[in-house]
């Protein structure tokens, strides 16, 4: 999978990037970034599970993930830490596709690491 980007380990800051500065949307986020972090968190901290836990490797199983799974933008903090009823279920389905697509990212990138 090709890293965009990087060059030599560090991500540079492409003219994207620097958009989203001119737009002042740096509090616009994908909140399912957060929620896949989170539940590749949860496999790291687990010894049951056999998988690399390389950098590399994390983040083609985030990358994978994230293109199978829908966005879940918010745009301010307050969304993000206090949602309300309709924001809670998509957060919740996101989830549980996230629980869903995670086991097949993680199969994938054991198959073909990029290491």
């Amino acid at each position: 999978m090709p890293r965009l980007g990087h060059e030599g380990g560090k991500q540079e800051e492409g003219p994207m990037r620097g958009l989203k500065k001119l737009y002042e949307a740096e509090d616009l986020e994908n909140v399912a970034e957060d929620l896949v972090f989170e539940q590749i968190d949860a496999l790291v901290n687990d010894g049951n599970t056999k998988f690399c836990r390389c950098k590399v490797c994390l983040q083609d199983m985030a990358a994978i993930v994230l293109n199978r799974v829908p966005a879940l933008y918010s745009c301010s903090i307050l969304e993000k830490n206090s949602p309300g009823d309709d924001f809670s279920a998509r957060i919740e389905e996101v989830r549980k596709r996230i629980s869903e697509e995670l086991p097949v990212a993680m199969d994938m990138v054991r198959r073909n690491n990029n290491h």
